[in-house]
Formats: structure tokens, C-alpha cells, sequence
């Protein structure tokens, strides 16, 4: 019972303290069941214990049989240098049956999201870019290939497109509908540069009309005022039918209401620091999206010197972010009791703060965020030629083409398994907020500690 408190360790000594005594004595008058097993339920793949032991010899844990009570025991080496190791040999019998009412808040870490680079062909320029050398090349995936890709994926609920402007892959509604049908897919984040409004609004409403229990996200990009954006994004114009594309999308809110989330997405740059405030406000005041969202530069953009973000003004900009948030928030929820909505604004505006000092953090440099990043575990990244990542951020580990498209096989292969190990070791921190907010899902701890902390602390800078 107690290894399953989430390593609060406090708790789990003041709570052996008291039941080891009793259970040693209980131990003289059962019978005990010698087993040389491993307890796979309680490993990771890699061998590690999901939560720590403390640092004892013996673990107790009183059950009770048809044939009277024994005491299933769990023992091994607890030094400095075995921390989060679970002994190989176990005298025990029973110890892997949960309850459920206890293991609930242990959230599996499995394959849950998948960005993909859907195709590499792209209509603009923008300077923020860190995919901008892959841009406009041959070889995107077929149609066919993505049909195998999509029968040989096992369940996942997150899709992210990328691209690439993924609106301009034609088969993009059928690969919606196909991950939806085969994969089980309830969630899609479809990001766009608002360059063709009357595609986006076809994506849309194709995507919401034929998949019922599907909630579709839009991030239009706007990355600053009318001729710093268009400067930005290389395209002339690129701002009017940006916000055009968000006016046409209004349309749809009526009949698929909370399944379409309309959202302004804003690149924090060297450039535009002095514009997020009066675009936001802009945006907020024309009523043209249902949330807003500022992410800083990242990755080897195209034009480097635009991730020299002054950290003073920056600070100035977040500090009055969390008030802006707050307003769209209020039309993120449509629970009728007041306390319940209260409560998810402040767990909305706690997460997008906790995002930005996160990323605030790792401006200049590498820093540790405050939960293991999950990249290659509970998500992976797949470009338009089937390359494969842990990361959008890193270096392939594999090319899906070279297994017929079974990400079922590559996920089992060393190359993906060890992945997460590299990660840890290389020290491997950013901005991503995706990934982000990805590990942070499988955090308890840190859901629990920052998003309350960084609510309450959301104008302190």
C-alpha cells in the first residue's frame, strides 16, 4: 500500500515505522510462500520500480487465503546505488493484484500521441521555422502507405498534424476519418497558417460531420500585427486571410459548438515582443477564437537571431498573459455549476503559466523542467517520409518504410526502447511546449504542485 503513494517518502517511512513491528510479528504465526519470480506489473521495461522503496531490508504485505493468513514478501538490496530497483527474487504471492481504487492515479505511460509531418510542402516562408530545410520535398508518404501505417498503429488518442501546411495534403480529411475508424482517435490538433479559408472550413466541417465523438482543435498562426506578420510569414496578405480563415470557422461553432476549438497561436521572437500585447488584445476584442496562445522561438529556426528574446521584456509580456487567458477561459467550460467551472479556469490558467515559465526557464540554456520528459514513450513524432522521432526537436532513430509501416514492430525495436534512456542522459530540456505538456499529463506530482503554484503565481514574474 504504502509503495504506491507516488514516492512520498515521508509517508511511506512514517507508515513502515509503525506496520513493520506489527507485521514481523504477525510473520511468526503464518505461512509464507517462497516463489522466484519477478514482479512485472511494478517494472518499467527497463527494469526500474514505478515508485521508489525506501531504504529497508524487508516489505510486508499481510493478505489472507481460503487457508488462513500469510505474508507475501517483497525483499532486495535498497542502497544509494539500487534506488527504484525491485528485487529479482521475491517470496510473495499475490502482490501484482491491484486495487484499483489506489492505483488509479498511476497513469500508464504508452503511446497516447502522434505528430504527424503530414506533408513537407509548404506556401510561405516563415522565418520561425525549424523545419524550413526539410520544406517542399519529394517523397511524402502515399496514400497507401498511410493506410498501413494506420492499420498497424496500436490505440492512441492524440493526433497532431504538422507539416508542411498540412491543409494542403488533399487526402487530409480521409486521413482524419482513417485514424479515427482504426486508431481510436478523439482528439485532432490541425495547426494552419490561414493562408486558404475555404480549405480549412472544408477540413472542418468534412472532419466534425462524419466523426461524431471527435473534438477538433485549429491553430491559426499569427505572429504579430498586419505587416509584421505578412513580413514574418513571407507572404503578403498572409494576416487578412489568417483572420479570415478564423471569421469562417466562427460558422461552424453554432452546430458543432465545444468539438471545434478555434485558436490563435503567437511565435514569441526577438521581433515581435512589443506586438503580443496589442495583438492579443486585438484578437480578444474581435471575439475571433476561443483560446490564444504565446510559445517562444524554438528549435533551428530559419532565422536564428530571432531567439535573442530580451528575458526583461518577456517578463513584462507574461505577467500580463495570465489576465488575457483567464477571459478566454470562460468560454472553454459550459459546467452550470459555478465552483466546478472555477476550478477548471484556474487549472486552464495555472497549465498555460506553468507552460511559459517552463519555457521561460530554458531561454537560454538547458534547464531541468520539473517532471521526466516523455518524448519517445507516450509519444512520437513521424515526418512525411516515414522517418521517425522521439522528438521534433532530435534526430531520427528509424524510417517506418523500412517495416512496411508497422509502428507496432519499430516500437518494440532497441532503437525506440532506448530512446528515452538518451534523452535522460543528454540532458535533453527545451521549449517544445508540446512535449511540454505532454509529460506533464503523466506527472501527478508536478500537476498537483506547479499548476496550483504557477495559478496563484501567474503575475508574479
Amino acid at each position: 500500500m504504502a509503495h504506491r503513494f507516488c514516492r512520498i517518502r515521508r509517508l511511506q517511512r512514517s507508515f513502515l515505522d509503525t506496520s513493520i513491528p506489527a507485521s514481523l510479528a504477525l510473520a511468526d504465526h503464518v505461512y509464507a510462500v517462497r516463489r522466484e519470480i519477478l514482479d512485472p506489473a511494478l517494472r518499467s521495461p527497463n527494469g526500474f520500480a514505478f515508485a521508489g522503496l525506501v531504504a529497508i531490508w524487508l516489505v510486508l504485505y499481510p493478505v489472507f487465503s481460503a487457508s488462513g493468513p500469510f505474508v507475501p514478501l517483497q525483499y532486495g538490496r535498497f542502497r544509494g546505488q539500487f534506488r527504484n530497483r525491485m528485487a529479482a527474487n521475491s517470496l510473495q504471492a499475490g502482490v501484482t493484484k491491484r486495487n484499483s481504487r489506489l492505483w488509479w492515479f498511476h497513469r500508464k505511460r504508452k503511446l497516447n500521441t502522434i505528430i504527424f509531418f503530414v506533408t513537407s510542402h509548404c506556401n510561405a516562408t516563415c522565418e520561425t521555422c525549424f523545419y524550413w530545410d526539410e520544406l517542399n520535398q519529394r517523397g511524402d508518404l502515399s496514400w497507401e502507405e498511410i493506410v498501413r501505417l494506420s492499420e498497424n498503429t496500436p490505440e492512441f488518442t492524440d493526433l497532431w498534424f504538422s507539416g508542411g501546411e498540412p491543409t494542403l495534403r488533399k487526402e487530409l480529411p480521409e486521413i482524419i476519418d482513417l485514424f479515427v475508424r482504426n486508431n481510436g482517435v478523439r482528439y485532432i490538433n490541425l495547426p494552419t497558417n490561414g493562408l486558404k479559408p475555404n480549405r480549412i472550413f472544408e477540413v472542418a466541417e468534412h472532419c466534425l460531420s462524419k466523426n461524431q465523438d471527435l473534438e477538433l482543435h485549429i491553430n491559426i498562426a499569427l505572429d504579430g500585427l498586419r505587416e509584421s506578420h505578412d513580413f514574418m510569414r513571407g507572404v503578403p496578405g498572409n494576416f487578412e486571410r489568417a483572420l479570415e480563415s478564423a471569421r469562417l470557422l466562427r460558422k461552424l461553432k453554432r452546430p458543432f459548438g465545444l468539438r471545434l476549438i478555434v485558436n490563435i497561436n503567437t511565435v514569441i521572437t526577438r521581433d515581435n515582443l512589443d506586438e503580443i500585447l496589442p495583438l492579443a488584445e486585438l484578437i480578444r476584442a474581435d471575439r475571433l477564437a476561443d483560446g490564444h496562445y504565446f510559445n517562444l522561438i524554438r528549435g533551428d529556426a530559419k532565422n536564428p537571431g530571432l531567439k535573442k528574446v530580451q528575458r526583461e521584456k518577456l517578463r513584462q509580456v507574461y505577467s500580463k498573459l495570465a489576465e488575457i487567458q483567464w477571459s478566454y477561459a470562460d468560454g472553454m467550460f459550459d459546467d452550470k455549476n459555478r465552483f466546478v467551472k472555477w476550478i477548471k479556469k484556474a487549472v486552464y490558467v495555472g497549465t498555460l503559466t506553468f507552460h511559459h515559465r517552463t519555457q521561460f526557464q530554458n531561454l537560454d540554456g538547458a534547464t531541468r523542467w520539473p517532471m521526466r520528459c516523455t518524448a519517445g514513450e507516450t509519444s512520437a513524432v513521424i515526418d512525411f517520409d516515414g522517418r521517425i522521432r522521439a522528438c521534433e526537436l532530435r534526430q531520427p532513430i528509424g524510417n517506418l518504410r523500412e517495416v512496411n509501416m508497422n509502428l507496432k514492430v519499430f516500437w518494440e525495436t532497441p532503437a525506440r526502447t532506448s530512446e528515452p534512456d538518451k534523452i535522460a542522459c543528454d540532458q535533453c530540456w527545451c521549449t517544445h511546449v508540446c512535449f511540454i505538456h505532454d509529460s506533464l499529463r503523466y506527472s501527478y506530482k508536478t500537476m498537483f504542485s506547479e499548476v496550483p503554484k504557477n495559478y496563484l503565481l501567474r503575475k508574479v514574474w
